[in-house]
């Protein structure tokens, strides 16, 4: 599944985006309004994608990735809390990426 505009794609996360999660999931930005979900190692980024995607299976939605020019740049999408009646809206950028209109 991939949805494109003008600008963005986004796409099912897959382990080609490893790299990218390891990093995204370790900014100061991340860890101050998300969390530190204990992504230290390249490992533990393959364990958070295929989580992603099961997800995906189970509830049929999950978090996506923003790729500009096929660059990841950024996660979106809906995430189901245990706490939370209805499904939660998440988003994330990479530092270089914010500002520019992408996310508002």
């Amino acid at each position: 599944m991939t949805l494109e505009t003008e600008r963005l794609q986004i796409r099912l996360p897959s382990t080609a985006d490893i790299a990218f999660f390891y990093e995204l999931m370790n900014t100061d930005k991340w860890i101050k309004h998300i969390g530190d979900r204990g992504i230290n190692s390249m490992e533990k980024a393959v364990e958070y994608i295929e989580s992603l995607k099961l997800k995906y299976h189970s509830v049929g939605f999950t978090l996506y990735v923003i790729t500009q020019s096929k660059t990841p740049i950024g996660l979106c999408g809906l995430l189901k809390r245990d706490y939370l009646d209805h499904p939660d809206l998440g988003f994330a950028l990479l530092p270089d990426f914010m500002g520019n209109g992408y996310i508002q």
